[in-house]
């Protein structure tokens, strides 16, 4: 090692065009291999020996963001942009990356100035929309995205974000239809589509119509949790008949077949979640399902899995913990281990709730959860959140404070971390730029308990700015949506 940083050191005082470009496309190489962590290393090497050279940095900055680098993707591309100050290329990707980091006023510079060197430049126009639906303009999101092109002829992922503006801008009809022609085009769009299409026709006041697009990504995407909660939100007059219809058609005990466990697992879970049919034994219901699913898959950890998580919330703990250490046995994905421990966490911290008395096992289980959550690509806001909360409980606000600004590193604009961090702005009586975070909450969630929770604090924030106009919207929408279903948590 030693040796290799000699001849960088050596190279840098007599720079060497051949030399240059050899070291260059040799951490090129690594980095279109897939080797991000061994082409860091090695573009670190060549930064030091050559730092006037933009193309390094820029490289450099890809490969700090595929790591979840965000802070230092965007010092290196902030470099590169110094040295090559024209790079439309350039501007455009520190711009996504300070829109990722929660930068918006930096971001919005940035991309505008990508677009001032060249006003064709697709993905600064889609990140400048972007940036233009967070801050609430969505009218001027459409007109830039207009400049695109008809959305029909767009790809799928420039259609679901002019969708999902239009969406923002009340247009929902045009939404639906748009996302329509998506989902039947490209079936296997990402679930976050069908919940976008979904949330469409409900505000169409066509929940039936939203339900089947759920169900349709569901026999799809069987795993995902975003897409099942959404669809477990839906009014309970709509959705009840539909699930106990499916759960008339299961076949009786002794005839449980491994064919039967995506059902199983499906309404094991919507019977967990689902606000009306946790209701009158339901959950107990989905306890008993999951039981079969574990029977019919004994070495399937989702199975495992979803039978503790149904425990967890029967409050079993005792019995939630070893069916969740089994689930871990069984060498989930890395998401559901994390969310597993995240799990246990929250099973063992409910004696400290009931009973007033410590479990050193919630702290061993959040702790390992967190550090797992650290190596994931993309780490789970939602896991690491649990841990947050259990903090708050202890009376630990340095190790809550901590956890939470890594959550909102990873994920500026988790809805719940943004919320808390909104108030953290108003204890600290910073009450302009907590109301800024509030909006923003309140324009990016979907879940009923937390919008709510979102306009009581903003009607808080403006009457302590002395806006009573803006106050007292708020707190009328409250009251408008106070026999409103609870939407799902975990």
């Amino acid at each position: 090692m030693i040796s290799v940083l000699l001849l960088f050191w050596s190279l840098a005082q007599n720079p060497a065009p051949d030399e240059f470009r050899q070291a260059f496309a040799s951490a090129q190489a690594l980095l279109e291999q897939g080797k991000t962590a061994e082409a860091a290393t090695r573009l670190e090497q060549v930064v030091r020996g050559w730092p006037r050279e933009p193309e390094p940095h820029f490289s450099l900055g890809v490969c700090y963001s595929q790591a979840g680098r965000i802070s230092d993707a965007a010092a290196s591309l902030r470099r590169y942009v110094t040295l090559d100050p024209k790079s439309a290329d350039g501007h455009t990707v520190l711009g996504l990356l300070l829109t990722a980091s929660g930068d918006l006023t930096a971001a919005q510079a940035e991309l505008e100035r990508a677009l001032a060197l060249d006003a064709g430049e697709t993905e600064a126009l889609k990140g400048l929309a972007r940036v233009q639906n967070l801050r609430g303009d969505s009218k001027r999101a459409l007109e830039l995205l207009a400049r695109l092109g008809p959305p029909a002829k767009l790809d799928g992922e420039t259609r679901a974000l002019v969708a999902r503006t239009m969406f923002a801008s009340g247009d929902n009809r045009g939404s639906a239809a748009l996302l329509d022609g998506l989902l039947a085009s490209e079936p296997a769009s990402a679930p976050e589509i069908y919940v976008q299409a979904a949330s469409a026709y409900l505000r169409l006041g066509r929940p039936e119509d939203a339900a089947g697009i759920c169900e349709r990504g569901l026999r799809i995407h069987p795993n995902s949790e975003r897409l099942e909660l959404f669809y477990a939100a839906l009014p309970k007059e709509t959705l009840l008949p539909r699930i106990f219809r499916r759960l008339a058609e299961l076949k009786p005990r002794g005839d449980v077949q491994p064919s039967d466990l995506p059902e199983l697992l499906a309404l094991g879970r919507l019977l967990t979640d689902v606000e009306g049919a946790r209701a009158n034994g339901g959950i107990d219901t989905a306890e008993k399902l999951l039981e079969r699913a574990v029977e019919v898959a004994p070495k399937d950890p989702a199975a495992w899995y979803n039978l503790g998580r149904c425990r967890v919330l029967l409050w079993k703990t005792e019995e939630a913990i070893p069916t969740l250490r089994k689930a871990l046995e069984l060498a989930p994905d890395p998401p559901m281990r994390v969310m597993a421990l995240a799990l246990i966490g929250e099973a063992a911290a409910y004696r400290l709730r009931s009973t007033g008395e410590d479990d050193p096992r919630a702290d061993e289980a959040f702790r390992t959860s967190l550090e797992l959550n650290r190596k994931l690509p993309t780490p789970l806001a939602e896991a690491a959140f649990e841990y947050y909360k259990y903090l708050v409980e202890r009376s630990r606000p340095e190790a809550a404070a901590a956890v939470l600004a890594e959550i909102q590193h990873w994920e500026p604009f988790y809805a719940p971390a943004l919320l808390e961090h909104a108030k953290v702005l108003g204890d600290q009586d910073q009450w302009r730029k907590a109301a800024d975070e509030g909006e923003i909450v309140v324009r990016n969630t979907e879940d009923t308990q937390l919008l709510r929770s979102a306009h009581v604090f903003l009607a808080r924030a403006y009457h302590v700015l002395g806006d009573t106009e803006r106050s007292s919207l708020h707190m009328e929408w409250v009251k408008a949506h106070h026999t409103s279903t609870n939407a799902p948590g975990k």
